[in-house]
């Protein structure tokens, strides 16, 4: 058997990482299939890595939808939350762990209200900015 070079090797094991990282947004990606029938735990669970990087967008956006009830908005409400989250985030950066909670408590809570929130982020995932992503999310186009 031929010997393999160090730069061949590395270039294999480059190769390798670069497939690695290019699939793993898509498999962490549920289909409607896979969400479809599952309990919401699970299915919040399926969507957590997505919500995960957007927490403070999308509580700050869930804020900025809701109306009172005189139907006035909640908008300067929204900016005021999320001056405080992101205060909060550059004093101390929640841990991994910590988010992943908030992630499905996000998800579960919003699922009461609307069970098709998670459906709603398979329809949002690819938006790459999180203020876009929760737009999406909470004000579907009509």
């Amino acid at each position: 058997m031929p010997q393999m070079s160090n730069s061949m090797k590395i270039l294999i094991v480059i190769a390798g990482l670069l497939f690695c990282c290019g699939c793993s947004s898509k498999k962490n990606r549920p289909s409607v299939a896979e969400l479809t029938g599952k309990p919401v735990e699970q299915q919040c669970q399926m969507v957590a890595s997505r919500i995960r990087p957007c927490i403070n967008a999308l509580i700050t956006e869930k804020a900025r939808t809701i109306k009172d009830t005189e139907g006035s908005s909640w908008e300067k409400i929204g900016d005021v939350i999320k001056e405080e989250l992101d205060k909060k985030d550059r004093e101390l950066p929640p841990q991994p762990q910590q988010t992943d909670r908030e992630a499905i408590q996000i998800c579960k809570l919003d699922c009461i209200g609307n069970p098709d929130f998670v459906f709603r982020v398979l329809h949002c995932w690819d938006r790459k900015d999180c203020a876009d992503f929760s737009a999406c999310i909470y004000r579907p186009a009509q």
